[in-house]
């Protein structure tokens, strides 16, 4: 366990209140400020205490954590005006776990080193909501010495953190990792359509496949719930990696990559965000997809679907997933 410290965390929502918990727990004092006051509320109810301002939270932390929602936020808080970079004291740390343009992690170290502090780029790999059972993973854009002395930290709420070299490094993995979701979600989609149609029975099929070379933590988070119809948003929307998910297709085309599997992926997102589905949670990218890429009823049975006429059911069979009824406009 980490020696208690004080720690600053700053965000723009309640993203972080789960970490901050866990820190708490740990043992460390924390001062939290966010920019709604309804969040800095429920921070102090945690156990926290509030901050009116960035600045107030981080003037006598040892470690600043932050979680921000985009590039914009980032430049606001530790490159703006009054950024928490401007005032940063010799010695101190600053951790950001928010998804962000690799090149402003560089700037923002850059920034840092110049007070004689240190900036870490620790996007996580899922989720902050997972904190709570220390199911996720930091990918560290920092020296190993860097990310050994926030660790302990992190480790209140992380599985593991793992050093990956220089400012940006941290955010250019959670690229990749948000390539291989995004691939991964759409080939559970069409495997949880494929397994509708066939009429498989779902959870002996999960079961199966979670036993075998197909097995994933996409495939176990979304298919089942990909099977049923929900309003409720448990694994992110469509359309909220967007961002990442433009900025891998910039980052593929500076580095000259002529990349097949992706590109379907994304121009799949794209269309659904068009369709008015990107609100809709991940998992249900199934039934989005079957709004999308519904085959023409007009052709010949394919060769499953004769198939799965031929083979008569039982009442006790699990009924086919039905065409969604409700409109995306």
């Amino acid at each position: 366990m980490s020696p208690a410290q004080h720690i600053a965390f700053v965000t723009a929502s309640t993203v972080g209140l789960p970490m901050v918990r866990r820190l708490l727990n740990a043992g460390h004092q924390v001062t939290a400020y966010s920019r709604t006051g309804q969040t800095v509320h429920a921070f102090i109810e945690a156990g926290a205490d509030g901050a009116a301002a960035a600045a107030e939270a981080a003037a006598a932390a040892d470690v600043v954590i932050g979680h921000q929602l985009d590039d914009a936020g980032v430049q606001r808080m530790y490159l703006g005006t009054a950024g928490l970079l401007t005032t940063a004291r010799p010695g101190q740390v600053f951790v950001e776990h928010g998804m962000f343009d690799p090149r402003l992690a560089r700037t923002c170290a850059l920034h840092a080193e110049q007070q004689g502090a240190s900036f870490i780029d620790v996007p996580l790999s899922a989720p902050p909501s997972r904190a709570e059972k220390r199911q996720l993973i930091g990918f560290a854009g920092g020296s190993p010495e860097l990310t050994a002395s926030v660790r302990p930290i992190l480790m209140a709420y992380c599985r593991d953190v793992v050093a990956l070299g220089d400012a940006g490094r941290g955010l250019e993995l959670a690229l990749v990792h948000e390539l291989l979701v995004s691939v991964h979600a759409v080939a559970v989609a069409e495997a949880a359509a494929l397994l509708s149609q066939l009429r498989l029975p779902p959870r002996e099929s999960k079961q199966a496949l979670m036993q075998s070379r197909a097995a994933s933590t996409v495939l176990d988070e979304l298919l089942l719930a990909g099977l049923t119809s929900t309003s409720a948003v448990t694994h992110g929307t469509i359309q909220s990696a967007a961002a990442s998910r433009a900025r891998i297709t910039e980052l593929v085309a500076h580095l000259g990559l002529r990349l097949q599997v992706y590109p379907a992926a994304q121009q799949h997102f794209t269309e659904l965000v068009r369709a008015g589905a990107g609100r809709m949670d991940l998992s249900q990218l199934t039934r989005a997809y079957e709004v999308s890429h519904r085959m023409s009823t007009d052709n010949a049975p394919s060769r499953f679907q004769a198939t799965a006429t031929r083979n008569s059911r039982t009442s006790e069979d699990p009924a086919p997933l039905p065409a969604p009824k409700e409109s995306f406009s």
